[in-house]
């Protein structure tokens, strides 16, 4: 085993650096943090322009959460499973009640997936969910792009 002796001058950088790394890290990870949380929200108001509107209370329902929350309302398995991005996902119904049918909002993923009606016709979907996320991908990447050029 080699013992390395340091003077005080180089336990002073070494401490320097390492104050520094912790900072650079803090920084990144604030800016990194930021700027996804201002996508989200992009791809959220994204998403409330491109849901149908009836009566309003499905697109009021759009939210994003962390992933572990999820399993509220929309069917989130499956967007969650096409785009998660620093653990969150976006997802919509639950939460409020439609006036129009006075039961909770519950129909998000036949309104995004489309369904078939009882008496055998289809409502083809309307995806607002998923489109307004591939709206924005390009920008997720520059994003992306930026942070790990800052990382290098």
């Amino acid at each position: 085993m080699a013992v390395v002796l340091k003077d005080e001058k180089a336990l002073k950088q070494e401490e320097k650096l390492r104050e520094d790394l912790v900072e650079a890290r803090r920084r990144i990870n604030k800016k990194f943090r930021d700027q996804i949380i201002a996508w989200w929200n992009r791809v959220k108001d994204t998403a409330y322009r491109l849901c149908p509107k009836d009566t309003g209370t499905l697109a009021s329902t759009i939210r994003v959460v962390k992933r572990s929350e999820a399993n509220v309302g929309f069917h989130a398995e499956k967007v969650a499973e096409a785009l998660p991005v620093v653990n969150r996902v976006i997802v919509a119904g639950g939460m409020k009640i439609n006036p129009k049918t006075g039961r909770i909002c519950d129909y998000a993923t036949y309104v995004h997936d489309g369904h078939r009606t009882p008496s055998g016709g289809f409502v083809p979907p309307r995806p607002f969910l998923t489109d307004a996320i591939a709206r924005h991908l390009p920008e997720l990447q520059k994003i992306l792009d930026e942070i790990f050029k800052e990382v290098e």
